[in-house]
């Protein structure tokens, strides 16, 4: 009698890697929608509201896409039409996924060669296609003030009273140091890319922090530090929106800058 594969085994092995594309699936529009909510370089504001919305989402390894395609842009006069695309991670330690980036292209641009390189991981097959509902009085669900979010905001806070001190004491700043600031730092959660900071007084500044290593995201090393990179803006550019949304769901802190 020659060897036998169950068949129950057989099934598991045909089927196993489709359990598992589905976990991490499911995980990644799960972390979508958080980043759609959260994150305030995400389109959500362009994004038709209580409407089905469709997406695409592909795995391959550690790589996730996601794809929205033919999305009507409700801020737009006109009624433009947009393919977004948007590109994650699955982190190593707890399977949880990241999303990075994310570009949107108006249909009338789907012929183009940025297009095509967005729209080649689809190509391939193993889509799992499902759709997302945004109700109309969405708001953003941060994580609890856990002990590491508690370390994460304080290095926030020393690496933007740094930067700060460097902005102002520059020959050319033309601008005095405060004795006291208050920063209004945009709340954020564990694996959030950026934040962003208001002062009060404002010094015509905001600022972008960022909460990871451009190169490695799960490098913490120097989050110990108070070493997040801060980028510093003039506040006359600051996109639409940014700064309603940072007064209302900012974390405050009034810090000393000089004795």
């Amino acid at each position: 009698m020659g060897f036998q594969i169950a068949p129950l085994f057989l099934l598991f092995l045909l089927t196993g890697n489709t359990f598992a594309q589905q976990s991490v699936s499911k995980t990644a529009e799960q972390s979508f929608v958080r980043y759609l909510y959260d994150d305030m370089n995400s389109p959500i504001y362009e994004l038709p509201k209580d409407s089905p919305i469709v997406i695409g989402i592909k795995t391959e390894e550690h790589n996730v896409y996601i794809s929205m395609p033919n999305v009507l842009d409700v801020q737009s006069l006109t009624g433009e039409r947009f393919n977004w695309f948007f590109t994650g991670i699955v982190t190593p330690v707890d399977s949880n996924v990241v999303i990075l980036n994310s570009a949107g292209l108006g249909t009338s641009y789907s012929n183009g060669p940025l297009y095509g390189k967005l729209v080649k991981p689809f190509e391939t097959g193993g889509v799992i296609t499902d759709t997302i509902t945004i109700p109309a009085n969405w708001k953003p669900v941060f994580d609890p003030f856990t002990r590491r979010k508690k370390r994460m905001l304080k290095g926030i806070v020393s690496s933007l009273k740094k930067q700060i001190s460097w902005d102002l004491c520059h020959p050319n700043s033309g601008k005095p140091l405060p004795r006291r600031l208050k920063l209004i730092i945009y709340n954020f959660n564990l694996d959030s890319w950026h934040t962003y900071a208001l002062l009060q007084p404002s010094l015509g500044l905001w600022y972008t922090v960022e909460l990871h290593d451009v190169d490695n995201h799960f490098e913490d090393e120097y989050k110990e530090n108070g070493q997040y990179g801060c980028i510093t803006g003039d506040l006359r550019t600051i996109p639409g929106g940014y700064r309603s949304t940072i007064l209302k769901y900012g974390i405050v802190r009034e810090v000393e800058m000089r004795k």
